[in-house]
């Protein structure tokens, strides 16, 4: 269990002391191997873990975010009261074994109590049953039942005990590489075979006794969370399975069908996707905290980080959109194209700039050399493409006539985990390890930079990196770990960067966001990793000549895909070369730029022009009293849009003027910070993200043509996009709660923006977070007038807190309640 560096250290004295004679070790060469060690394990770094998760479109997402609904609501003695008459109930979990290992990591670590070995859950169920009084689940994978699960099962009826067994049934070995089951239709060998049904097997073991067997899609959210919470609360032994096909066994074949489509056609006639609009997003992170799904990310927005989704992971299963607390921002795009879309470079061509230049137009790099051996270290997260680029290398070194000694980590792909490899070549035909040595690598390839940075934090177990040996090419696009998506902790690139600089070949340092390029050149940021190949590989950083490297991806990649990778190659190539040509800068816009874009949209309302007139004025007026910098006038300007777009400009008028009454007490030694905090803070609350509001901005203008620009939408060309809405819509009428799922159209949304009547006919709609805006302009805008600094900073915080004020209805309203009793404590007032 000791850290390798820590044996080495040891064992270098001794070596030094005791057998240097005999063995006739060169003692200045254990010198530089201990002072070596010395140096990589001085490396300081502090950086979080990256534990597993479900792939995306795994079917056991779905069992595992019913289950923390079901354990919720088995704690309210309310909620078991009205229900099941029953007092509240903690729920206890056993697992083993497979894909549903999972469950022991967030955001779900509550749903697996202990992992045991294969069909061992079951066992330990029984072991407790008759020392505890709670309701028991296990949770079993459809190849464990074969392997051994049955036999549980059997024992827990024939002993009378009170167990819920959940079988996993995703018709596949999924954990180990999607071997067959004996409920497939072939042998290990790809033979065809009878197949035997789970729950056949189920009626055969349980046979004259009244013991419950179901089997469900898990995907029917409602039904099966209804059926889980009437099943468990029976005595005795339950069976339910879950029956749903694995994520990636369904997805291959769809994206087989799709390459096919493409293949005869050019193109696919209709796309679907999930999309999250992130004005609508409140950044709650239930979607998060319920799914933990990979295929969702954190973007930054002018109002601050929203929940987004990763185009290149999504497999639109709607996972994260079927949770209870999911917020109206999550929609179903679908996308039809008429003819093929029209390419603005030929595929022989990279364009650069304006510049259209011909693949393989570069002059090969000259052809780096090494005296014994030399070692590369690549290091991503699961589904990135790491052992790719481990089988390119292998191979061009094969073919390059190197001796190759490899090592891969590979058993968390697709699972959000951290992957690596070891590639080492070598001149000579000696036996050698496959592990780089402490500090020896001459390359890190980091196609996640979290992980490139793990490869030289000596408290990861390793640290293959040191200053004047390894060079360094990184990928520095953020991918979120799990932990890190729901919240609970977090990592800054700029850090990460600063200790690969320092820990590696300053100057030979190059990092880009690489993901940005392959998926605006090549559709998806799946190419990734064969353009940080050509990155390295054109900085002479690795030994292989052009034509080597070429050969093992035609060998190793699918022939559908090797045009496209043999292009990221080039790109990569390319971008050695010029490391700013694929990078666009986003537009900075100004104040002025902002002001005019927002007039124009409300002077194509109908009587806009005057409004668009009141509004640049309201604005400017403010901005010429208040002396505040371009980018605080800007999101002033922003605001009163949207509150104008909310209500009308007289509402837009009443924030300017508690905006004036703030700066009115406020000072510029002071930096305006209350100032800036009022017009951030003060639109939050004022903005109630009603029915009305959302379905405003689900089809406004700014977020139709950003959804055109993501999916590459050409209406010359005959392309359309279409909207299926996921609203779940809460009225309260005469006291009584009306909330429904709809699904809903632009069209229907459209007219529905257009009733702000009904904010006035029902008054209690958003009583709440009417109530939270009334308290927070009386007790803490109003209440604004520092006497000291002391009071000063208070009341700044004051202001600031509602920026955890996030989600909607039932979500918010204790974060409401939060908020005013902290600021109570600050500044001593509440209404």
């Amino acid at each position: 269990g000791l850290n390798p560096s820590v044996i080495m250290q040891k064992l270098i004295p001794l070596l030094r002391t005791r057998y240097s004679m005999k063995l006739k070790i060169d003692d200045g060469v254990l010198l530089q191997e201990e002072e070596r060690i010395k140096q990589v394990n001085s490396h300081q770094v502090e950086i979080p873990g990256r534990t597993p998760t479900f792939c995306p479109g795994c079917p056991h997402r779905d069992s595992a975010s019913v289950f923390l609904d079901v354990v919720k609501e088995f704690m309210d003695a309310e909620y078991m009261k009205k229900h099941y008459n029953s007092p509240p109930m903690d729920l206890v979990f056993h697992g083993d074994i497979g894909c549903y290992s999972m469950l022991k990591y967030e955001p779900y670590p509550r749903l697996m109590h202990n992992l045991s070995a294969m069909a061992l859950g079951g066992g330990t169920g029984a072991g407790i049953d008759p020392f505890i009084k709670n309701k028991q689940i296990v949770f079993m994978g459809d190849s464990t039942f074969f392997h051994g699960g049955m036999a549980a099962i059997s024992d827990s009826i024939k002993n009378g005990q009170d167990i819920a067994y959940v079988i996993l049934d995703n018709q596949t070995t999924a954990m180990t590489g999607h071997q067959p089951t004996p409920s497939t239709g072939e042998d290990i060998l790809g033979n065809p075979t009878f197949a035997q049904d789970i729950e056949k097997v189920a009626r055969g073991i349980v046979a004259e006794s009244d013991t419950l067997i179901i089997r469900i899609d898990p995907e029917n959210r409602f039904e099966y969370k209804k059926l889980l919470e009437e099943s468990i609360l029976k005595p005795g032994v339950k069976i339910i399975v879950a029956d749903k096909e694995c994520g990636i066994t369904y997805h291959r074949r769809v994206r087989r069908d799709q390459q096919q489509t493409v293949k005869e056609h050019g193109f696919l006639k209709t796309e679907k996707h999930i999309n999250i609009t992130e004005e609508v997003c409140e950044f709650c992170l239930e979607c998060t905290k319920a799914t933990g799904c990979p295929g969702l990310n954190i973007v930054e927005t002018e109002y601050g980080a929203k929940i987004g989704i990763d185009q290149s992971n999504c497999v639109s299963d709607g996972a994260c959109a079927r949770i209870k607390w999911a917020c109206p921002s999550f929609e179903e795009v679908t996308i039809s194209r008429k003819r093929r879309p029209r390419k603005s470079v030929e595929s022989s061509l990279i364009q650069i700039g304006e510049t259209d230049m011909p693949m393989q137009h570069l002059t090969p790099p000259r052809f780096a050399g090494f005296d014994k051996t030399w070692s590369a270290y690549a290091a991503g997260v699961g589904g990135m493409g790491i052992g790719t680029i481990s089988k390119v290398l292998v191979v061009a070194g094969h073919i390059q006539g190197y001796n190759v000694q490899f090592c891969d980590k590979k058993g968390l792909a697709i699972r959000n985990g951290g992957v690596y490899t070891h590639v080492i070549y070598s001149k000579i035909d000696n036996h050698i390890s496959p592990l780089i040595p402490y500090g020896k690598a001459d390359l890190l390839l980091g196609l996640d930079i979290l992980e490139a940075v793990r490869g030289i934090d000596p408290k990861a177990g390793f640290s293959v990196a040191s200053p004047d040996q390894t060079a360094a090419i990184v990928n520095t696009a953020k991918t979120e770990t799990v932990t890190s998506l729901i919240g609970k902790d977090g990592f800054e690139v700029a850090n990460l960067e600063e200790w690969l600089r320092l820990y590696t070949k300053t100057d030979e340092y190059l990092g880009a966001d690489l993901f940005d390029v392959a998926e605006k050149r090549l559709g998806s940021k799946l190419y990734a990793n064969i353009v940080l190949l050509g990155v390295a590989f054109q900085r002479a950083l690795i030994p292989i000549e052009l034509g080597a490297i070429q050969l093992a991806l035609k060998q190793m990649v699918k022939p559908i895909d090797l045009d496209s990778n043999l292009r990221a190659f080039e790109i990569g190539r390319w971008l050695a070369v010029h490391p700013t040509a694929f990078v666009e800068t986003p537009e900075k816009k100004s104040y002025k730029h902002t002001l005019h874009e927002k007039s124009q949209i409300l002077a194509k309302r109908w009587r806009g022009r005057n409004l668009a007139r009141d509004y640049s004025a309201l604005v400017q007026s403010a901005v010429d009293t208040m002396q505040l910098d371009d980018g605080t006038n800007r999101g002033l300007a922003m605001r009163v849009y949207d509150l104008i777009q909310f209500e009308n400009l007289k509402y837009a008028r009443l924030y300017v003027e508690k905006i004036r009454q703030v700066y009115g007490k406020d000072s510029s030694d002071r930096n305006y910070r209350a100032t800036k905090a009022a017009i951030k803070y003060l639109h939050k609350v004022m903005l109630i993200k009603d029915e009305i509001y959302v379905s405003h901005l689900l089809t406004s203008q700014e977020k139709l043509q950003r959804d055109k620009e993501r999916y590459g939408i050409d209406e010359s060309n005959g392309d359309k996009i279409r909207y299926v809405h996921l609203n779940r819509p809460h009225f309260r009428i005469m006291g009584i709660n009306l909330e429904a799922e709809i699904n809903s159209r632009n069209w229907q949304l459209s007219l529905m923006k257009r009733m702000k009547f009904l904010r006035r006919w029902l008054s209690q709609w958003h009583a709440n977070e009417k109530s939270f805006k009334n308290w927070y302009v009386k007790s803490v805008v109003d209440t604004f007038s520092p006497a000291n600094s002391k009071s000063y900073e208070k009341h700044v915080k004051a202001l600031e807190t509602p920026e955890e004020v996030r989600g909607y209805r039932e979500v918010r309203y204790p974060k409401m309640e939060a908020a005013k009793e902290k600021a109570e404590k600050l500044i001593g007032y509440r209404n």
